[in-house]
């Protein structure tokens, strides 16, 4: 097998080289015809054609592997005009606060996480309007290269995919009387039998919590829907990895740490019981910013701490004091 598989090719004409990638737009472009997203018309007079491109990247799993190969051709958005081919673009996705709150329910109460990922979850949105993009290369049509596509639903990349799923998929929970609740809309229950079941949605990610019998019939009544993958008891969500057993959950991001490490260059750095100095102290007034030979890079490593506050609340109190610089002025050499 040759280093391009592991790698992430840069360019369509590596790509055909290589079997595994192949095999994978070929997988790409059937769940395009199966969901009937669009349909080929001539290159219409006076309209816009948004471009496409082909995205390459490989999944990694929790322990580093590469569990697949995936592969996209996403449209160029950027050339949309708005008013034009979209008007409304923001999709809801779920909080933190949220998904850390249900996760500290579920033991509490005797339950489980099961996790289910929603394939090609732009596709089931369904477009207003008309938009004509061009064929992907390696798929054009036999006959009929130089014409293009008139969009029935979203293709990745689009500005107003994010939201045509978002009121497809809320559109079927609200029928499967699941209720949403108004501080999170993406977080979503119902009682059976006064027995609780949450669903909580980010973008094509989703987990439940409740009973197992509950769990399993919300499942069937989603995979009746939308061609879903039932990952079973959750593992890795949005950066989270989470280990699961009755009445406990343990969840760390021992991934995104050395990753962290490494991109800011302090893999070295000696580990500190209390991650900050003693008897720290921003004084009001005297001190009006630190002196940083890039603040941007500064503004980058904040983001990632806060980034790790999910896991690591004992780093809380200094993340924040680091924080407060990012209103005052940062000073550069």
């Amino acid at each position: 097998m040759s280093t391009i598989i592991h790698a992430e090719p840069p360019t369509f004409q590596e790509v055909v080289k290589e079997q595994v990638w192949k095999d994978a737009m070929a997988k790409e472009y059937e769940s395009i015809m199966k969901n009937d997203v669009w349909v080929v018309v001539p290159r219409p007079k006076g309209n816009s054609i948004v471009t496409l491109k082909w995205l390459y990247k490989n999944k990694h799993g929790v322990d580093g592997r590469i569990e697949k190969y995936k592969e996209r051709f996403v449209a160029r958005g950027f050339s949309q005009k708005e008013g034009e081919y979209y008007d409304e673009i923001f999709g809801h996705v779920a909080q933190y606060t949220t998904i850390r709150s249900i996760v500290a329910l579920a033991p509490s109460q005797g339950w489980t996480l099961h996790q289910m990922d929603v394939k090609i979850s732009f596709l089931h949105g369904i477009l207003q309007g008309e938009v004509y993009v061009e064929q992907p290369k390696g798929f054009e049509v036999k006959g009929k290269k130089n014409q293009v596509w008139r969009l029935k639903k979203a293709l990745y990349g689009l500005k107003q995919a994010p939201r045509a799923w978002y009121v497809r998929i809320d559109s079927h929970l609200v029928k499967l009387q699941f209720t949403r609740n108004n501080v999170d809309s993406n977080l979503y229950f119902k009682v059976v039998q006064r027995m609780p079941l949450i669903l909580v949605l980010y973008v094509d990610d989703l987990f439940l919590t409740s009973s197992e019998p509950l769990m399993l019939k919300c499942k069937r009544d989603l995979t009746s829907k939308f061609e879903m993958k039932d990952i079973a008891l959750m593992h890795c969500f949005l950066g989270l990895e989470v280990w699961q057993r009755l009445g406990e959950i343990f969840h760390s991001q021992g991934k995104y740490i050395p990753k962290l490490l490494e991109r800011f260059g302090i893999v070295e750095c000696k580990s500190l019981a209390t991650p900050m100095e003693m008897n720290f102290k921003k004084l009001c007034g005297d001190v009006v910013g630190p002196d940083l030979a890039n603040p941007s890079e500064y503004r980058q490593l904040i983001g990632a701490l806060m980034f790790l506050l999910n896991t690591r609340s004992d780093i809380c109190f200094a993340v924040n004091t680091l924080n407060q610089f990012m209103n005052e002025p940062l000073h550069s050499h």
